[in-house]
Order: C-alpha cells, then sequence, then structure tokens
C-alpha cells in the first residue's frame, strides 16, 4: 500500500488514497521494514520500505498547546492542508 507522509521538522500528515488518514498532533512514526528499527523523517532515503505506525492524538498525553486552533491552522497553512 503507497501512502504519504508530510513532514515539517516532523510528520504532519499521512495521506492514503488522497485522503488524510492522521494529522499532526497525532503520532506518526516510520520503521525500517528489513529491521524494524525507527526510522526518523532526517533519515529516511528513496527506495527505502518502511512501515508507518500512527497513534491517534486521543491516546497521547498532549500539552494545551496542542489544541490551539490558531495555531494548528497556522501549519495547515504552511504545509498545505485544507
Amino acid at each position: 500500500m503507497t501512502v504519504s507522509l508530510t513532514f515539517w521538522n516532523e510528520y504532519m500528515t499521512l495521506v492514503k488514497a488522497g485522503t488524510i488518514q492522521s494529522k499532526f498532533p497525532d503520532l506518526l512514526m516510520t520503521f525500517d521494514t528489513e529491521s524494524m528499527m525507527p526510522v526518523p523523517s532526517a533519515s529516511i532515503k528513496e527506495g527505502m520500505h518502511v512501515a508507518v505506525i500512527q497513534v491517534d492524538q486521543s491516546h497521547l498525553k498532549l500539552s494545551t498547546t496542542m489544541k490551539n486552533a490558531a495555531l494548528l491552522a497556522e501549519i495547515d497553512a504552511v504545509i498545505g492542508v485544507r
């Protein structure tokens, strides 16, 4: 299955078939499928096979700024999320 990830210092969106499946502040993480070791976005290389996990923000302990609609709207504008 092919998905795309948008990143801006960290993963911001997970898109499958043109639809956003997950969005910051959800937790998105990539793992190398050969070693099953975590691979940060800065270490991803073209042709690498990775698995992606997603944890919904409702299961995470987040600061109150992660629910700041104005802050999140600014991020959406920068990364092109509608």
